[in-house]
């Protein structure tokens, strides 16, 4: 079954040059709970 949300590649950078999120790749499965 695929996910009901998927998030692929994704990248936080600041002006500062300060990396807060690196290729980050997320599924949530239907019925999954998920905090962040």
């Amino acid at each position: 079954m695929p996910p009901m949300i998927s998030i692929a590649g994704v990248t936080k950078r600041y002006k500062s040059g300060l990396v807060a999120l690196d290729a980050i790749d997320l599924e949530i499965a239907k019925g999954e709970i998920f905090a962040l």
